[in-house]
């Protein structure tokens, strides 16, 4: 039998992500298209359903930011986009009020998890019905109350590894097995969270957390080979064969109990000098591809910008295209007065001619 899992992930966003996030969240048939997802049924974007909607997020932040005394860098995390959703076949036998009734148990999950209970600093919650599998896009503000006051803090209410797993207990907890599905393991179902989020910017993800844990393996690699060098100097200076049959009993189980071996001590420590030195240049060439990766990110953040200003542009292109228009009517009114007022001596003299013919032929 096809186990059925329940879905729950949450990420922090920058200022610059919002107008994106909103664009993609409160999506509507004529924008839905720009966003290149072929799962999209345009015929269905319209019955989308709303639990809260707010249609400027860039406002509605700062007001809430402002409201509670607090003030917000320029690389601050203003927002938490959260994704709920489960298996496909999960909805396969569900009415609509069963499918609303799960999306609104996620989005009390989500205002008592990550907004301490103050639905007050949720911004927008939206479950998509027009893609292959429903699910439901919020965002909310992240901000945390404790003994010292309010604090503007994705990194207290996220945390470390640890939390989120515990975040993912809970919401196997208090949602998922209350409607029979099972706990996603980490990672889990990544294939339908990356349809919400362009290529480039899942493969930067993935790329950067794929590094991290390769520095993390080769800081702690390098800290064991330098331990193993000490040794290896102190057992070539003293000849400490005892010891020297303990690091080499370490490193592959074989035991050391004469001075002939010697060799082997010199060869493992040269071996292992080398080892090292390949190490110390992959991290190295990982550090740099790091810095790569954060290079993409700010360019995709600035190709963001520049869409948002080619729209701008072209908005005032058709504008001033309007006012090309009237300029040129009113250059037209204006030439018409200036050839009447120039000719009108002799259109008068021409109206008395015709008023003269009529008379005559009276």
């Amino acid at each position: 039998m096809t186990k059925n899992y329940g879905i729950m992930r949450v990420e922090k966003r920058k200022a610059p992500d919002v107008t994106g996030l909103q664009m993609e969240a409160n999506r509507t048939r004529e924008t839905a298209e720009k966003f290149g997802n072929s799962d999209i049924d345009i015929s269905k974007t319209q019955d989308n359903i709303y639990l809260k909607k707010t249609d400027k997020w860039r406002t509605e932040i700062n007001k809430i930011i402002k409201e509670n005394g607090l003030k917000a860098r320029k690389d601050s995390v203003v927002i938490l986009d959260g994704f709920y959703g489960a298996s496909p076949e999960f909805f396969k036998d569900k009415s609509e009020k069963e499918i609303l009734d799960y999306f609104k148990d996620c989005l009390d999950f989500h205002i008592n998890t990550y907004c301490q209970g103050n639905p007050k600093l949720l911004i927008n919650a939206v479950i998509h019905t027009d893609e292959t599998t429903p699910h439901m896009q919020l965002a909310s503000v992240p901000i945390v109350e404790d003994q010292k006051g309010k604090h503007l803090s994705a990194k207290i209410i996220m945390g470390g590894r640890k939390q989120y797993r515990e975040r993912q207990d809970k919401f196997y907890a208090k949602v998922s097995k209350h409607w029979n599905l099972e706990r996603g393991e980490v990672r889990r179902n990544h294939k339908e969270i990356k349809k919400h989020k362009e290529k480039r910017d899942w493969e930067l993800e993935e790329q950067e957390q794929q590094l991290n844990v390769n520095i993390n393996n080769i800081a702690n690699l390098e800290k064991q080979f330098n331990n193993l060098n000490k040794a290896f100097d102190n057992v070539v200076k003293t000849h400490n064969f005892n010891q020297a049959a303990k690091i080499i009993d370490n490193l592959d189980g074989r035991s050391l109990t004469s001075k002939a071996n010697l060799k082997i001590i010199q060869k493992t420590y040269t071996d292992t000098k080398k080892l090292l030195k390949a190490y110390v240049n992959i991290m190295r060439s990982i550090k740099q591809n790091k810095s790569i990766s954060k290079q993409a990110k700010d360019i995709n953040a600035l190709n963001k910008q520049r869409t948002e200003l080619t729209e701008q542009i072209n908005t005032l292109n058709v504008q001033l295209d309007t006012l090309k228009q009237q300029t040129r009517k009113t250059q037209n009114r204006a030439y018409i007065m200036q050839f009447i007022n120039k000719n009108q001596k002799q259109f008068k003299e021409f109206v008395k001619t015709l008023e003269k013919q009529k008379e005559l032929e009276i």
